[in-house]
């Protein structure tokens, strides 16, 4: 649990016949935006991102405890324990156990564009990937000021006055305390007050969430400057960044008959295919209890005492300088897949080839030239553009 449920694709280079196009970029770079033109060529493959799994940190190896995930929807790990059910204790120590697990946070940059071909006659639409990178950030949430790794990590359950699950099917604010109450009505409820809520709950059918969150990460700084790198290289297709977190949340549901249909799906199939969703999805919707009251958060930077912003480990921007040259390659070669350290290591030895020199002069000759034809090609590329509609 904790860990991607899909095996990261391996690092492939697309073909460079995918279609391009001469549109118009729809985004536009600024004039003083600084980059690097010549990007060294790869020799036909950017390295490998790992074999069939990428190597995750040693955090992420952590194992953690509790059965084994169901299902995954959408990075939220769906498990069924009774003895998280009626034991708070348990819960609790279990809570606490996916508290150890950093977030998987991601950058994934996806191109992609609309081509036309043509099948029994007719002309149909086909979107084609024009790359697909994925970086991880988990690393980063590591604070290393002290001169040891630790974590700023802070569990915190939901405030009185915050919008949320507290046992009921809709999102509400803790009731209002009496008025011989003022004196604690800013006491919020704690992580074993939670769990003793939770397990005294006799709702046959109810869920609990404990999510991971990222928090001081500046998205739209990362999401500006890998935007204006991929258009500096002419693409003209349609851009799409985002910053999913492959476990960013464990929800344990009550094990019963009704939770473990909705989890089977041909029964899911049925019920769609039949309509029959249109009358159980009011009676599921109201019928079950969600708790949603605890969370941990990663910052990737805070705010300290003097009010100066103080980050983990890099700032948006200094992590942007560091990968933003082997983006712009990996997104000229059309590849799909994770960019890890060591893709970022052996780009660092190629990234100056220099001329080739072999001893044999004719040789030599032929390989820069070969070397200079690529360089003009992909120079071309730029300037009058790639990845569009066709």
């Amino acid at each position: 649990m904790g860990k991607p449920t899909d095996e990261p694709p391996k690092y492939r280079v697309a073909g460079s016949s995918a279609g391009e196009g001469e549109t118009l970029s729809l985004h536009t770079t600024p004039d003083d935006y600084q980059y690097q033109d010549d990007v060294p060529h790869l020799d036909e493959d950017l390295p490998p991102a790992y074999g069939d799994e990428e190597p995750l940190t040693p955090l992420l190896v952590l194992e953690e405890s509790g059965k084994k995930p169901l299902i995954n929807r959408n990075g939220v790990d769906v498990i069924m324990d009774e003895t998280f059910e009626h034991d708070s204790a348990y819960c609790e120590r279990l809570i606490r156990e996916w508290d150890k697990i950093p977030p998987a946070q991601l950058v994934t940059i996806k191109g992609t564009h609309t081509k036309t071909v043509k099948r029994d006659g007719k002309d149909q639409k086909e979107t084609v990937v024009d790359f697909d990178l994925k970086l991880r950030l988990t690393e980063y949430l590591m604070n290393t000021h002290s001169g040891a790794t630790s974590m700023w990590k802070e569990m915190v359950t939901v405030n009185n006055g915050e919008k949320a699950h507290r046992g009921t099917c809709i999102k509400r604010k803790a009731p209002l305390p009496n008025a011989n109450d003022l004196e604690i009505q800013d006491d919020k409820p704690g992580l074993k007050e939670w769990c003793h809520r939770w397990c005294a709950s006799h709702a046959q059918l109810k869920t609990f969430r404990y999510t991971r969150k990222v928090t001081g990460m500046d998205e739209d700084i990362l999401r500006n400057n890998i935007t204006r790198l991929v258009n500096r290289t002419g693409y003209c297709g349609h851009l799409r960044i985002d910053f999913p977190i492959e476990n960013r949340a464990v929800e344990v549901w009550s094990d019963s008959k009704i939770n473990r249909w909705r989890l089977n799906k041909w029964i899911c199939a049925l019920f769609y295919f039949s309509m029959l969703w249109i009358l159980t999805w009011p009676y599921l919707f109201f019928a079950t209890k969600r708790f949603a009251v605890v969370r941990t958060e990663w910052p990737f930077s805070q705010i300290d005492a003097n009010g100066n912003k103080v980050y983990a480990t890099v700032s948006e921007d200094q992590w942007f300088q560091k990968w933003k040259d082997l983006i712009k390659a990996a997104v000229i070669e059309r590849a799909q897949g994770f960019l890890t350290e060591e893709d970022f290591a052996r780009f660092l030895q190629i990234c100056e080839p220099g001329p080739v020199e072999s001893g044999n002069t004719h040789v030599d000759r032929v390989g820069n030239f070969l070397s200079a034809g690529a360089r003009a090609y992909r120079e071309v590329n730029r300037q009058l553009g790639w990845g569009g509609d066709c």
